[in-house]
């Protein structure tokens, strides 16, 4: 396994980071398709999908408390 450097380490954290952020506050996929997105954005609301949003949002925020309560074993975003 290849060490990763200091600034390659502070990038994954940023990466880390914004998909949570992205996760508690919007959970939507983009219009387009992002090159680059988290694996947890596969389980995002579909762009448009407003008829969802209210009813889902609490279980997306429960998967990020679900991550903060086991450090190291992220929890996947409940599926659509």
């Amino acid at each position: 396994m290849r060490v990763l450097r200091v600034w390659e380490r502070l990038a994954c954290l940023g990466t880390e980071i914004a998909a949570r952020t992205e996760q508690h506050w919007c959970p939507i996929k983009h219009a387009r398709k992002i090159l680059g997105s988290p694996a947890r954005a596969e389980a995002f609301l579909a762009y448009g999908d407003s008829e969802n949003y209210q009813q889902r949002l609490s279980g997306f925020r429960d998967a990020l408390a679900t991550d903060a309560a086991k450090p190291g074993v992220p929890s996947d975003p409940p599926a659509s």
